[in-house]
């Protein structure tokens, strides 16, 4: 370092660089025994502006992810991968929308259609990533983590000199918990209840592809603002 620094131009005395470098950000020691020992939940928020936050969760010892989902909010911690590639593009394709004024941020009208039209769209790339990523190979690093497949590990970890550290519980423990606890359930709002009835009454099915997506949406809105 106290070469490099010279080589910029900046002449610090040897032995205060040295004491910089004694008191540096230590990286700490990962330590995970085992498969369910401990989970890392996270969300990622580049899609949030459009209505479709994502939430995740992953396995430390087997790095298995065991959930990748969109939901209405990951702000909440009772509902709160690597997504980047799939992500990017669909927030290009949402921001092409907004320059073209075909959805407007803020707009709870066009903001419920398009979680109505796009989000199980959404759900099927991440089902797609998630599965990827679970039955790749990951090759041993050189921080003290288990070389295999996510899937293999996270199942079979005494192949790998590692244990499950997963506890039963009861069904009463269960129902305590989700009784005192959490409050997960979605409600339902007249948007999409209203998207509903319209699809049905006018044989609309649901989009398979972006396209299918974009042409539903775009029925449903003028639907909404001009009627039949």
């Amino acid at each position: 370092m106290w070469h490099t620094l010279r080589r910029e131009g900046y002449a610090i005395p040897r032995h205060l660089v040295q004491r910089l470098r004694r008191h540096r950000l230590q990286r700490r020691a990962y330590v995970n025994p085992g498969p369910n020992y401990c989970w890392h939940i996270d969300g990622y928020d580049k899609l949030k502006p459009y209505g479709f936050p994502i939430h995740a969760c992953i396995d430390g010892f087997s790095r298995k992810v065991l959930w990748l989902k969109v939901v209405r909010s990951n702000n909440n911690p009772v509902v709160v991968a690597n997504y980047t590639w799939k992500a990017t593009w669909w927030i290009n394709f949402f921001k092409d929308l907004m320059e073209r004024s075909v959805f407007t941020p803020g707009n709870d009208l066009e903001m419920e259609c398009l979680w109505f039209c796009f989000s199980h769209l959404i759900q099927h790339d991440l089902d797609t990533v998630k599965d990827h990523w679970n039955t790749h190979f990951i090759r041993r690093s050189r921080h003290e983590t288990v070389s295999g497949r996510p899937d293999q590990l996270f199942f079979l970890p005494e192949l790998h000199s590692a244990q499950d550290y997963k506890h039963s519980v009861t069904e009463e423990q269960c129902q305590h918990i989700l009784e005192n606890h959490l409050s997960v359930e979605e409600c339902r709002n007249e948007y999409e209840e209203y998207f509903e009835y319209v699809t049905d009454e006018t044989d609309l099915t649901s989009p398979k592809d972006w396209r299918e997506g974009l042409d539903l949406y775009s029925h449903l809105i003028d639907l909404a603002n001009h009627g039949s």
